[in-house]
């Protein structure tokens, strides 16, 4: 059997791992099947994500906001925001000193905000950029 069907990587490099295993009885064309559903939910679920930060502009999103809103899981919309973070598609939002913007949750507890690249300054990508590549530099410490 081809080891290739249980790669979870596409093309762009990133691995995506489904939340439950999809069903397929083992045949190459099954696997490919559900290995093709779940990248489609990945992608279903991001455009989502996306479009709500794109409609919601400058005032951003935080991670409640895809619960109440899109009716996401919080497994789901913390793995597809976490995907965006690292791809510098979604920038926490910075106030005047540098400092990341919260807002409450439904829980009264503070969350970053997160806004679509294209209403972030460019101080907030550069940061946004810088942070990124500092938690890429200690994982790679640690492995």
């Amino acid at each position: 059997m081809n080891d290739n069907l249980f790669n979870m990587t596409p093309p762009d490099g990133h691995r995506y791992i489904p939340e439950k295993p999809l069903p397929h009885n083992r045949t190459e064309t099954s696997m490919k099947a559900a290995n093709a559903q779940t990248f489609n939910k990945v992608a279903k679920d991001r455009n989502a994500i996306m479009n709500l930060a794109i409609r919601r502009g400058g005032r951003g999103i935080i991670r409640a906001d895809c619960e109440l809103l899109l009716g996401m899981a919080s497994g789901t919309y913390c793995a597809r925001i976490n995907d965006l973070v690292n791809e510098l598609e979604l920038i926490p939002k910075l106030d005047e000193d540098g400092e990341k913007v919260k807002r409450k949750t439904p829980r009264r507890t503070p969350a970053s905000v997160l806004i679509a690249r294209q209403f972030a300054t460019q101080f907030e990508v550069a940061a946004a950029a810088k942070e990124v590549a500092e938690k890429a530099a200690k994982r790679r410490r640690s492995a």
